[in-house]
């Protein structure tokens, strides 16, 4: 099954930690992805000759878990989670974000999936929230945010989001 069949549950969490390592995951299942939307990684001719611009520049790293539910009626993994810290590059600033997918791995899993979620937010509470916007489009967000001054950002520094940011984030996603 694809990942297109079986949307996930996005979580982002503000601030830098580790909200999954109190989770049974299998650790000998771990990879670790890593994903470059670089404008000045790639050469601008190879870019221009094909028609397209590059819209934005981000850095990706992922790192990949399997869970699997022991003594369940699946033999293997039956969902993925997906740890991701997401680096915008805007200006002369990095601004970080980090989220955790949890996605089907089998037809008959989106029950499994459910109770990681439900286990995620009771564990965390409100230092997780359901985030439903794709990375793109959320640096789209916070791009017009930084542009109108109402992320609070020093050059040359590497920021974190806050809840406030987030909350400024999903009004504009809201109200384009």
């Amino acid at each position: 099954m694809s990942r297109a069949q079986h949307p996930g549950t996005r979580w982002r969490r503000p601030g830098r930690g580790s909200a999954w390592t109190t989770f049974y995951l299998s650790s000998t299942s771990s990879r670790v992805v890593s994903a470059r939307s670089r404008r000045k990684a790639v050469p601008p001719g190879n870019v221009a000759c094909l028609g397209l611009t590059a819209l934005q520049e981000r850095e990706t790293t992922r790192i990949l878990k399997d869970a699997s539910l022991p003594g369940g009626p699946c033999s293997g993994p039956v969902a993925e989670l997906a740890l991701d810290r997401v680096s915008y590059a805007i200006g002369s600033c990095r601004i970080l974000h980090y989220e955790i997918e949890v996605e089907a791995r089998t037809a008959d899993a989106s029950t499994f999936v459910r109770e990681i979620s439900t286990l995620l937010s009771s564990r965390f509470g409100d230092t997780l929230q359901t985030w439903r916007y794709n990375k793109l489009t959320t640096g789209f967000a916070i791009e017009r945010l930084v542009s109108g001054n109402s992320l609070s950002l020093r050059p040359g520094t590497c920021t974190c989001l806050a809840r406030a940011d987030y909350d400024l984030i999903d009004a504009v996603l809201k109200h384009p």
